[in-house]
């Protein structure tokens, strides 16, 4: 909070920005950041964090959104994108349900997000309290106490009350932890047919992360005849084959990219 600026800032001229929870002890990691829309010229402030998700509190695509002549939004490079559309009192709502499990999970297994509206002063600290209840286990208001204290915010007039009310039911809806995955693997039985797989070691061996939600790894023998390694380039290189679609969703959004970026 001693960190704050003195003069909340604007769309064109905005406060940089802030650490509003963190829910790893390593430095860097599972950490939820606040801030205004990037462009080119805010860039490297933004990525000095090395951030998986970007959240944007509108409508429109961040490349959409002008802030003044020659400089508009931009997407974060390789980063996962979720929209919450803050100022539309129905739409939010779906929104945040969506994004929520996968933003949480992400960050209690290392990855780091990004929040923002245009320029942080009311859309994106409303929902920034919304999953910072959640990462934390806090009240609403707690979560826009702390975020109020690191950052100029503007809680007060009748549009910005309206963006704090509706979110107890979404708040209170329980995000299951997801298996974080200890490796890659495939089945050799069936060379023709190569299914890569996030695995992680059980107490008989290896278990397929899909098998959680019952998918189609869920009949099959992974205790033998299975190869496996560390990374999702790894895989690709050594195996080949085709990726999971039933993994996919349950990966966080830093292995997901990989998956994405190697498989395609």
């Amino acid at each position: 909070s001693t960190d704050r600026d003195e003069v909340r800032g604007n769309r064109i001229n905005p406060e940089v920005p802030r650490l509003v929870a963190k829910v790893c002890k390593e430095e860097g990691r599972g950490e939820l950041w606040l801030g205004p829309i990037p462009t080119t010229n805010r860039m490297e402030t933004i990525t000095k964090v090395n951030h998986s998700i970007q959240i944007y509190c509108f409508k429109k695509q961040p490349a959409d959104v002008k802030i003044q002549k020659g400089q508009w939004g931009k997407r974060i490079p390789d980063t996962m994108a979720h929209r919450c559309e803050m100022s539309n009192h129905r739409q939010r709502i779906t929104d945040m349900r969506n994004l929520k499990p996968h933003v949480v999970n992400s960050l209690r297994q290392g990855d780091n997000a990004y929040i923002h509206c245009v320029s942080g002063i009311s859309r994106a600290p409303a929902a920034a309290a919304v999953l910072l209840s959640s990462l934390m286990d806090i009240s609403f208001e707690r979560a826009m106490d702390i975020i109020s204290q690191v950052r100029n915010v503007n809680f007060s007039n009748k549009e910005e009350r309206g963006m704090q009310e509706g979110w107890d039911a979404v708040m209170h809806e329980t995000v299951a932890s997801t298996p974080a995955p200890t490796g890659f693997s495939c089945r050799t039985s069936k060379p023709n047919e190569v299914m890569v797989h996030a695995t992680r070691t059980v107490k008989n061996g290896l278990e397929p992360i899909c098998r959680w939600k019952k998918g189609v790894a869920g009949k099959q023998d992974f205790k033998r005849d299975t190869i496996t390694v560390e990374t999702v380039e790894q895989a690709s290189n050594e195996f080949g084959g085709t990726f999971c679609a039933n993994c996919i969703p349950l990966l966080r959004a830093s292995l997901a990219l990989d998956v994405s970026r190697f498989y395609g």
